[in-house]
C-alpha cells in the first residue's frame, strides 16, 4: 500500500439466531493513517450522505467512524455496506 491509494471496506451483516434483533446500529473505525472518501458510503449499493441525517448511515468524528443505524431487523436479514478511504 502506498500514500494516496484508495482502499475499499465492505461490511456484511447477516443476522442470525431466533427472534429480531432490535435497534441494531453497525459502527466501524476509520483506519489510522487513512482518510475517509467523502461520498464513497453506501448501504445495499444505495449511496446515503456522510452527515448525521435522514438517511441510515454517516460519519463521525473522534475518533473517525462510520455509523449506520439499521434498526430492528428479522433474522435472515442480510445487509451490506461499503466505504472507501485513502492511504495517508
Amino acid at each position: 500500500a502506498e500514500p494516496g491509494a484508495r482502499i475499499t471496506y465492505q461490511l456484511d451483516l447477516v443476522v442470525e439466531g431466533t427472534g429480531t434483533a432490535r435497534g441494531v446500529v453497525l459502527r466501524d473505525p476509520v483506519p489510522p493513517a487513512t482518510t475517509f472518501v467523502p461520498g464513497s458510503l453506501e448501504l445495499d449499493g444505495a449511496p446515503l450522505s456522510d452527515a448525521q441525517d435522514g438517511d441510515a448511515g454517516g460519519l463521525l468524528a473522534a475518533p473517525a467512524r462510520v455509523e449506520l443505524r439499521l434498526g430492528d431487523l428479522p433474522v435472515g436479514t442480510a445487509r451490506r455496506a461499503r466505504f472507501a478511504v485513502t492511504i495517508d
